[in-house]
């Protein structure tokens, strides 16, 4: 925890996640809106609109090509709301790994992250660096628009596991940045 000049607490969660090279991309955006990106997340819905534990959330992933980072922005009403949100968190994530991931939770999550993958190509210069950076991690010349080839029957199997894989509470990192007392 560092204490700062500041008015509002910020808790980050961060967890180690598959690099651009294992071609996951895909998985790692469906996991992040039904994690805690966008309104409609399981994360968001819980924290901000039903507890009322905290006022945001966001979901960033810093993308390299041998490992990236999935980092989890949650702003607590309180730095007392800290120690809950962690475990409700943790709760989640459990959840996530042994439950089975409803459809419309999966389809939701599919259309935003095949709408953001589409607005890449209103401009040029996003599209351009999108695909060298594809193509510089994976050799692929046809890596950006595979982005989203996988086999849609098995989809929530894919994520499952990848939350079971990657997002468990045991390897999940954390740091707090609170008001001076």
């Amino acid at each position: 925890c560092m204490a700062r000049d500041v008015q509002q607490p910020t808790l980050m969660c961060a967890w180690v996640v598959p690099g651009l090279k294992e071609k996951k991309s895909f998985i790692i955006d469906l996991a992040s809106w039904i994690l805690g990106e966008g309104k409609g997340s399981r994360l968001y819905r819980t924290l901000v609109d039903e507890l009322e534990l905290a006022t945001d959330l966001q979901v960033d992933v810093y993308e390299l090509f041998d490992a990236s980072l999935l980092f989890l922005h949650i702003d607590p009403i309180d730095e007392q709301s800290i120690p809950q949100i962690k475990n409700i968190v943790a709760q989640e994530l459990d959840k996530l790994s042994h439950e089975v991931i409803s459809p419309a939770e999966l389809q939701r999550a599919m259309k935003q992250t095949q709408m953001e993958h589409l607005t890449l190509f209103e401009n040029n210069q996003k599209i351009a660096y999108e695909l060298g950076k594809v193509f510089l991690s994976t050799g692929d010349h046809n890596g950006l628009s595979a982005y989203a080839n996988l086999n849609h029957a098995n989809l929530d199997t894919h994520v499952q596991d990848f939350f079971r894989a990657y997002l468990r509470p045991s390897v999940m990192h954390t740091g707090i940045i609170a008001p001076f007392k």
